[in-house]
């Protein structure tokens, strides 16, 4: 449980400290699972 705790406040730290980065990354797997979910 601490792992996911700390892991869990280090993604908040990359959240506010890149927001735009993480946005890109969040569409892109969003869009990943996207074209693997349609093809089935």
């Amino acid at each position: 449980r601490a792992k996911a705790m700390e892991a869990q406040k280090q993604a908040e730290e990359f959240l506010q400290a890149q927001p735009g980065t993480a946005l890109g990354i969040a569409a892109g797997i969003g869009f990943l699972v996207g074209i693997v979910t349609a093809r089935r």
